[in-house]
């Protein structure tokens, strides 16, 4: 089975390079365009299902999509975004300013712990996301064996699932360059075999030198 992990369209937030995390954002002009581009481009696909963050500018890209794909969107409180407490509203140049030592601080711990470290100390890591997010995609796996799932979600969301998935491992721990990057409407494609996830293709997803090029 396949599951399409789809980043929600541009907000204003997004242009303004401000962290999102839990505020409630709609999509932006830019945005609703950029969904109706992925809804051309995955028409073609069978999926049998699409499930949403019920955050506002996941939900409506979803509901773009559906335009081209006529399936039924269920809403699912897991895929929802990071909460990052107080640096919530702030733009990158402010986060690196305000937090420059904790981002310092996580850069210089071994791999596995930098995925448990809080930057802030209000928000969540990203081994808190997983918690919530991959025994919900395992679930999905189990449940839908053989078939393709639209999921529609989060940068933090997808970014902290590739690196719980690929990066976490003996010989990659200590690797600088392990981070992901998601563009609005970019997309990863996992693909399970019964046992193991493995990544087939993906389109606005690049990687990073670290975990925290915040996207959001």
């Amino acid at each position: 089975m396949r599951l399409y992990l789809v980043r929600h369209g541009r907000t204003k937030w997004n242009k303004e390079q401000r962290i999102q995390g839990s505020i409630d954002e709609p999509l932006d002009e830019e945005g609703r365009t950029q969904a109706n581009r992925l809804g051309e481009r995955l028409q073609h696909i069978d999926f049998s299902m699409i499930y949403s963050s019920p955050m506002r500018r996941a939900h409506e890209t979803a509901l773009i999509l559906n335009r081209y794909l006529q399936k039924e969107v269920a809403l699912e409180p897991a895929l929802r975004e990071a909460t990052y407490g107080a640096a919530e509203g702030l733009t990158r140049t402010e986060y690196h300013q305000l937090y420059a030592e904790g981002i310092a601080a996580a850069l210089a711990l071994e791999r596995r712990e930098r995925f448990q470290y809080r930057i802030v100390p209000d928000g969540e890591c990203p081994a808190d996301v997983c918690c919530r997010t991959i025994p919900f995609l395992t679930r999905l796996a189990d449940r839908w064996s053989g078939q393709n799932l639209l999921i529609v979600c989060h940068g933090e969301v997808i970014r902290s699932a590739l690196v719980f998935l690929f990066e976490l491992n003996e010989a990659q721990a200590a690797a600088e360059s392990a981070g992901y990057s998601i563009d609005n409407t970019g997309y990863a494609v996992l693909e399970f075999d019964g046992s193991v996830f493995t990544m087939k293709e993906s389109q606005g997803v690049s990687r990073t030198r670290h975990d925290y090029s915040f996207n959001k």
